[in-house]
């Protein structure tokens, strides 16, 4: 039988796509190849698309294994919950100092049933070595889309009908009678005023055209800042009595710096008649030190040696022995002529002895037997520091809900100020009054009525009326839920349009 019924002036399924966010990302990474690969995560700064209010998104550099060394493998992360249907379409580049392109790719995010979703790309060696000024730069556009159905309106919440009110808000001889259970969640420093004496009234300086455009940003979620004689006031008072993310700038791009400390040391070392030495030759450089590492002394080692393919020249870095110096990273980059080099890397402990190089006689072209070793040296101890440097923002016609279903989400799950308890089977709900009579005339017969506080749902599934609470707060279902047939059922009972009407698009899809 309610099949039948559901069948019966069943809507079309129209969806509409609208891009909610764009966002622009950038990162710079200075001295990025002195970040040891294979140590330490090294991550960005966090950043939150103004869609996406409960998501942090950020960009981690993911140590490799030492087989590895020759991949720099990046993660792209978000962290948070989202219960609706959401994708997020992603413009990676990876840039050079000067911008220049080395990888692009493009992603898409549509897995947010769950939190904790990332994606992988990896710049290969050949890449980066020719990094100019070893600066590294990632940016990401990202742009969020909500699939929306056309019948999931917001919660059509009210104070103007003054039912259950239990503070009240002056401005010069108009009064506004508020609940300060929407005050805790959407304008907390408000009701810190109030404090908890009931039906307070709190004398506010701001004129009552300026109080109803906050009162009506905070029970419906949305404002049209395009009335401009009124804005700077409302600014004003926005920041005087801070109520929060209202503000007719959002950003739109962010650009952050991480900064690698280490130095970079460059020797030349010619060793005159190096084809000469015989075999079992060590010569040592003289003994350096490095800036920002003043604690540690090193020096070069030239060894002649011989295997079965004949002469080898070796090069060793090494570290006067020092028992408080932590392990520093180091990478070599040995040139013994103008078209030839041997690149490597390795984390040395105290007193380590390291062959970062190894020529063969056939390297050796100098007509006058002089090797010259040009030695490029970079020492790093995974020390770093990150900012935000420049944020830009884009001015906005009008403030839509991206915070509003998060704030009900959350003052559905608090049980601030709740009045009423709902009762399903061994489990019990606490809700808002105010909250059920703007979504149900059946609840609002009962409770204009009845000074009910208990309400018992028979013979219904618990976690069915979690699901018409969470509907009745947020306007939203969540992607989990599937037991739309018990909540059309109980959307009928208590005269729930909308969300009807979202249980027949489900059952029908």
């Amino acid at each position: 039988m309610l099949i039948e019924q559901l069948a019966e002036g069943i809507p079309a399924m129209e969806k509409q796509h609208r891009n909610t966010d764009q966002f622009v990302f950038t990162w710079v990474i200075e001295n990025f190849s002195m970040w040891i690969p294979y140590e330490q995560y090294l991550f960005s700064p966090r950043f939150i698309l103004n869609s996406l209010p409960d998501m942090e998104w950020y960009i981690v550099f993911y140590p490799t294994q030492r087989s590895e060394r020759n991949c720099r493998f990046f993660f792209l992360q978000r962290t948070g919950f989202l219960p609706q249907r959401c994708t997020v379409n992603c413009d990676i580049q990876i840039l050079d100092s000067h911008e220049n392109l080395i990888l692009k790719r493009e992603l898409i995010f549509d897995r947010f049933s769950s939190a904790y979703d990332f994606t992988c790309f990896c710049i290969k060696h050949h890449s980066w070595k020719f990094l100019t000024d070893d600066v590294l730069i990632i940016q990401c556009n990202l742009q969020a889309v909500e699939e929306k159905d056309n019948n999931d309106p917001l919660p059509q919440i009210s104070y103007e009908n003054g039912l259950f009110t239990d503070a009240t808000l002056r401005a010069g001889d108009a009064l506004f009678r508020v609940h300060k259970a929407m005050l805790w969640a959407r304008w907390p420093k408000l009701l810190e005023k109030i404090g908890s004496e009931a039906n307070f009234e709190l004398v506010m300086d701001v004129r009552p055209a300026v109080l109803e455009a906050m009162l009506q940003y905070v029970y419906s979620g949305k404002l049209d800042c395009s009335k401009s004689n009124s804005l700077k006031q409302l600014s004003s008072a926005v920041a005087r009595y801070e109520l929060p993310n209202l503000s007719s700038a959002a950003v739109v791009a962010q650009k952050a710096r991480t900064r690698i400390y280490g130095d970079k040391v460059s020797l030349e070392w010619p060793i005159i008649n190096a084809s000469s030495l015989p075999v079992g030759t060590e010569l040592q450089s003289q003994v350096f030190t490095v800036n920002k590492l003043t604690t540690q002394r090193w020096y070069l080692i030239f060894h002649v040696g011989r295997n079965v393919y004949g002469r080898v020249y070796e090069i060793f870095i090494c570290r006067v022995c020092d028992h408080k110096s932590q392990p520093t990273f180091v990478t070599t980059k040995i040139s013994f002529d103008k078209n030839h080099s041997k690149e490597n890397e390795q984390e040395l402990e105290s007193d380590a002895k390291w062959k970062c190089a190894s020529l063969s006689q056939s390297d050796l072209k100098d007509p006058y037997n002089v090797l010259k070793l040009k030695c490029e040296l970079k020492f790093c101890i995974n020390s770093h520091s990150s900012e935000i440097t420049e944020s830009s923002y884009a001015f906005v016609s009008s403030l839509d809900h991206h915070h509003f279903i998060s704030d009900l989400r959350k003052l559905y799950r608090s049980e601030i100020f709740s009045d009423v308890i709902i009762v399903a089977g061994s489990k019990s709900f606490c809700a808002h009054k105010f909250i059920l009579c703007a979504q149900s005339p059946v609840f609002f017969k009962m409770f204009q009525t009845e000074m009910a506080h208990f309400v018992t749902i028979p013979n219904v599934d618990p976690d069915v009326i979690d699901q018409m609470l969470i509907y009745m707060y947020t306007g939203k279902v969540l992607e989990s839920f599937y037991k739309f047939t018990e909540l059309y059922s109980v959307a009928v009972t208590y005269d729930i349009s909308d969300l009807k009407k979202i249980c027949m698009l489900r059952l029908y899809s």
